[in-house]
Order: structure tokens, then sequence, then C-alpha cells
């Protein structure tokens, strides 16, 4: 598409106009013309190989998580290792993630809720609003408990425009 489009405007240009812009074609080594740009797929699979990254390294927390008998073992330390590392790679990648996988584990401790042992507890504070706090930290973490609201993010992630 792009090659047509050279031709084009070389076709219907002036000669005073091709002496200017011939100067302004010339390639420089190790830029991409936008032509490349759009061609190359490398943005998609990047995506593509952080959200498998990212799906690794949730299942190998929670996995641990599970194998872990204490809060603070170490199965419970390499789960909290996992979660730190999914925490670092979503940050530097920007990637969009669901919700509820990022509720999974505690923001200051990385600490997994999804275990044997209880590693949160879950208390009404008012009406309609649930209280969420880690054993290990004490971190508390509020969530609003009404079955029809849908934030912004829960809305994203319904039209089907997210994919994890």
């Amino acid at each position: 598409m792009c090659d047509s489009v050279e031709k084009d405007v070389s076709v219907s240009s002036s000669p005073a106009i091709k002496s200017d812009t011939a100067g302004h074609n010339k390639r420089k080594k190790g830029r991409k013309t936008p032509c490349d740009r759009v061609d190359s797929g490398s943005a998609r699979l990047h995506a593509s190989d952080s959200h498998m990254r990212l799906n690794f390294l949730h299942q190998a927390a929670v996995h641990f998580s599970y194998q872990s008998s204490g809060i603070d073992d170490g199965y419970a330390k390499l789960a909290r290792r996992y979660t730190k590392l999914f925490r670092d790679v979503l940050k530097t990648e920007r990637v969009k993630v669901m919700p509820d996988i990022i509720q999974t584990f505690c923001r200051k401790c990385k600490q997994m809720f999804l275990a044997k042992v209880m590693r949160s507890e879950l208390t009404l504070v008012q009406c309609k609003v649930i209280q969420s706090k880690c054993i290990l930290c004490g971190y508390k973490r509020n969530y609003e408990w009404n079955m029809g609201h849908l934030s912004r993010n829960q809305k994203y992630w319904t039209n089907g425009d997210g994919q994890t």
C-alpha cells in the first residue's frame, strides 16, 4: 500500500518538488517507515507473551499458596514472590487484567488470599460495604456490595473488549 502511494506522489508531483523531496525520502539507518510499523505484528505478540507470563505467575502463586500450611512458611513466601513478580510485570507491560484476579492478593504484603489456611478476615462494615483485612500485615480494603452496580473496569470486561 505504501509503495503505490509513493509512486502516485512521484508521478503527480512537479519536477521542482521532486528534487526537494528526494533528500527527505532517504531512509535513515535504524528507523522504520510508517509502512514497516503497520506491517510488523510485534506489539500484538508482545501483549500475548505478557498475558501468558502473567497467567503462569498467577497460577504458580495460587498453587504454592494452596501448598502452604501456615501464613508465613516457605510456600507462602514463594507465593508472595510470584505475586510481586506478577505486579511488576503488570506495571511494566501495562496489560489490563480482570479485577477479580487482582483482588486475590493483598496490595501491601502480596499475600495470596486463596489458600487452605485463612489469610483474610471479611467483615460487614456498613449496610453494603464489605471490608477485607489481611491477617499478615493488617491492610484493609473496602468493597462495595451492590449486585447491580458495575464499575468502569467491570463494564469494560463485560462488553467483551478486554481479553486476558
